[in-house]
């Protein structure tokens, strides 16, 4: 957390130096500091409800519903030990209730339709022969010709008999047994005839079987005796039948026969033998297997039968040592261990959830204080601390809800080592956060994960170094094929660490196999789920990604190309501060790419008035447009481009890190070049109004806190002030640099600074070297005799610091 030192201006004056920008609270010798009051109250309440909030979570993904991994057994295994039952203990015998199942589905009936197509189809011979002999005795009359039509064929001669239509099939066999005229009055008997097709029809809608019952079951399995049959256009309903009530085409013809004579006493034989042979015609097998209702049955029926229940008696074998284990045996130890772990829940259980409660009651309050000593800026920030929460809070879920899954299914915690996804926290909080935060946030998940699955030792180990290696594979990736790359070896880890707590528990070579693809799936799921949700948090909570920061470092980006045309000293100015910034912060540790990436941006206001910054003045050959101006007026032109400069970052939605170097860089230092000038301006004046006071001369600010910022702000100052010296030399940059360090101190601009003393004195040696390296002198070419004004004469160097006084000399150089 960022603290203001008490009289720093004092401490300042004895030490030579300003306490304000350093973080000298990392010393065991530096001053207590605080907060303003109001701000100090406000931060604590928010970090302790904070606090409640994540040991609330993590405290019911321990005890709410405590669902623990039984065993960490698999099949094949070579049992380590004889394990002896405690108490006595009931289990599902799953091979005697799947015997059971399968039994009660081979009792379950065939299910039987009866095809209406072909009832239809049979009936409808009737009607067809009645109506063949009706059009026989009664020709149709020739319909009459429209005037418009012509007819397809000429009229029959004269004398020539019509051609009579076809008889259907069945006629030729009625008429080779009776008479046609006693068929034409048997049929033209309408009452006679519709009471002959309803007795039929009714038959058929009973189902009536092959004469032969193979031919009927057509080698389906289940019994043969009963069937089902469907109720007709009722599918829903069934009957159950035996087969020998079900008629055959015989007897369901003697049937309606015998019912047509009942309700027909006057019926004479001939009637009666010709119905016979009408109906022997009509009435066939009408039976087809219905197989998926059939299915369905055959499933109800499974799933009505109860489990077959073992009971153990306490003090038998469970297993022997040495035996290799079986899925019964799996399932015989699975149940033991859930009863064991059941009743020390009912004896313990109150006990053990205050316990795993408090403790992780003191991991949180742990957490939040080594949050504190390690990475006080990300304390300070209620938008990283909430980002952390959130990260956390994603890690402690995934995992409970791993174990969950595992233990509802019943599966080894052998297998649940390797996938559990107890990285991914590790692996997001090293991107979005940092490696320090994300190594704390691992340890603390490592812990609850523990807690978890009931104090296992070997979860937190695999849990803890799997999300260290993570943490540190990713850490400064910068290409996303770089975090699919860090999943694999992930995975590997995973497999390593979890093979190493079963090397020598008799685990079968196979069991390993699995183990190891669970684990690569382990590996690079977390890489593809962090891939995916990480822009979410970079965008919800205002940070960003080396990977974000290289996309954004491409110098085609249109805000840079706008600078590069519009404003090319600046352009040219920025790129040698990311030079300067980037060589500092990767000696210090801290982040090169971000401090390379926002010193590209740092300046991009002065694009809306390039003309009034000397680099861009000179570039273009023109004079200095403030000759003209009020020192005021300058002034304000030179403010301006930081309100720009965010102005243009909101509008091509730059994130929240770029802003805040834009904002800070210059955080509330003196423009004192134009407020000399204004000062001697009214000094030569003699008025007696007040003089020019400093704060209308100042930047907004607010101060810089990120360390690449604070950075950015010093190599802007050094870049700016060395291309004023004449001659530059390694000791006058070195006297530059220190210079425009210790101005700093003394005039606040660190009081917020997130560096030590040490680093600061780091970056000011890494940004010396840098300067002479871009300021290196160069040999002096003798110029040939008669070729003093030729082209081949040596020429000064344009970018030479001889050629670029003061270009920023009436800018920032002298803040």
């Amino acid at each position: 957390m960022f603290f203001r030192a008490k009289n720093k201006r004092a401490a300042g004056k004895r030490n030579g130096v300003s306490t304000g920008g350093a973080k000298a609270k990392r010393k065991k010798n530096a001053q207590k500091a605080v907060l303003p009051e109001n701000d100090l109250h406000t931060m604590t309440l928010f970090i302790a409800l904070i606090a409640l909030f994540i040991w609330a979570l993590a405290a019911a993904t321990v005890v709410y519903r405590r669902t623990l991994p039984t065993h960490g057994y698999v099949v094949g295994q070579q049992a380590e030990q004889t394990i002896y039952t405690e108490v006595e203990f009931a289990y599902v015998d799953y091979e005697a209730t799947e015997r059971r199942r399968q039994e009660a589905r081979r009792e379950v009936p065939l299910v039987f339709r009866v095809n209406q197509e072909v009832n239809q189809v049979q009936l409808r011979l009737i009607e067809s022969i009645h109506e063949y002999y009706r059009g026989l005795a009664e020709p149709s009359a020739e319909p009459e010709t429209l005037p418009s039509e012509v007819p397809d064929s000429p009229p029959p001669a004269a004398g020539v008999p019509e051609t009579p239509p076809p008889a259907p099939p069945l006629v030729e066999t009625l008429e080779g047994r009776h008479s046609r005229e006693s068929m034409k009055q048997f049929l033209a008997d309408d009452d006679l005839r519709s009471r002959l097709r309803d007795l039929l029809h009714s038959q058929l809608q009973q189902g009536v079987r092959a004469e032969e019952a193979a031919d009927l079951f057509l080698d389906q399995p289940g019994p043969r005796d009963p069937i089902r049959i469907l109720v007709p256009n009722q599918e829903q309903r069934s009957v159950l039948r035996p087969l020998a009530q079900v008629a055959t085409p015989q007897q369901a013809k003697q049937a309606a026969i015998e019912s047509l004579t009942a309700e027909t006493p006057e019926l004479t034989s001939e009637q009666k033998d010709l119905a016979t042979t009408l109906a022997g015609a009509v009435i066939t097998p009408n039976l087809s297997l219905h197989p998926q209702r059939t299915e369905e049955l055959r499933q109800t029926v499974a799933s009505q039968v109860e489990n077959v229940m073992r009971t153990i008696a306490a003090g038998e074998i469970l297993v022997q040592r040495g035996e290799r284990l079986s899925a019964e045996h799996l399932e015989k130890l699975d149940n033991y261990f859930r009863q064991i772990r059941g009743r020390q829940r009912e004896t313990f259980g109150l006990i053990e959830d205050l316990a795993a409660a408090l403790l992780l009651l003191v991991l949180v309050l742990g957490f939040a204080r080594a949050l504190v000593l390690f990475d006080p800026a990300s304390a300070a920030s209620r938008s990283r601390i909430l980002l952390m929460v959130s990260i956390v809070a994603l890690q402690l879920l995934l995992a409970r809800l791993a174990i969950h899954l595992f233990t509802v299914h019943e599966i080894s915690s052998f297998y649940l080592l390797a996938a559990l996804p107890a990285a991914l926290g590790g692996v997001l909080a090293a991107q979005l956060v940092g490696l320090r935060i994300a190594i704390l946030s691992t340890l603390f998940c490592s812990l609850t994960i523990a807690l978890q699955v009931g104090g296992r030792f070997d979860f937190f180990m695999v849990a803890s170094i799997a999300g260290v290696i993570g943490a540190l594979l990713v850490y400064r990736a910068r290409r996303r094929i770089e975090m699919f790359k860090a999943g694999i070896w992930l995975g590997l880890s995973f497999f390593f660490l979890s093979s190493l707590f079963y090397a020598n528990r008799g685990i079968p070579p196979e069991a390993f196999g699995c183990l190891a693809v669970v684990a690569l799936l382990n590996g690079f799921g977390t890489a593809v789920i962090a891939s995916t949700i990480m822009p979410v948090f970079e965008y919800a909570f205002g940070v960003s990604t080396d990977i974000s920061l290289l996309e954004m470092s491409d110098l085609n980006h249109p805000l840079l190309r706008r600078l590069q045309i519009e404003a090319p000293g600046t352009f040219h100015h920025s790129l040698m501060v990311a030079i300067l910034a980037e060589q500092a912060a990767d000696a210090i540790g801290a982040n090169p790419l971000l401090a390379r990436v926002s010193a590209y941006f740092h300046d991009i206001g002065k694009i809306s008035q390039a003309e009034y910054f000397t680099e861009n003045a000179m570039a273009a050959g023109s004079r200095d447009a403030h000759t003209n101006l009020q020192p005021r007026m300058s002034s304000l032109i030179i403010l301006n481009h930081v309100k720009e400069g965010l102005a243009l970052a909101a509008s091509h939605k730059l994130n929240k890190t770029l802003r805040e170097a834009i904002a800070q860089h210059h955080g509330t230092s003196l423009i004192y070049y134009f407020y000399r000038r204004a000062a001697e301006q009214h000094a030569k004046s003699g008025r007696d109004d007040k003089s020019p006071g400093q704060h209308d001369y100042r930047y907004p600010g607010p101060l810089p806190m990120r360390r690449e910022v604070v950075l950015i702000g010093i190599a802007d100052a050094c870049e700016a002030a060395a291309r004023s010296l004449q001659k530059p030399s390694p000791q006058k940059l070195k006297n530059l640099v220190a210079e425009i360090i210790s101005a700093k101190l003394h005039d606040g601009q660190l009081d917020q600074a997130d560096l030590t003393f040490q680093e600061l004195a780091i970056a000011r040696e890494t940004m010396v070297k840098t300067l002479c390296t871009m300021y290196h002198g160069r040999i002096a070419y003798p110029k040939e005799p008669g070729k003093e004004n030729g082209e081949d004469a040596a020429q000064p160097d344009s970018q030479s610091p001889q050629n670029a006084g003061g270009v920023e000399e009436k800018t920032e150089s002298d803040d």
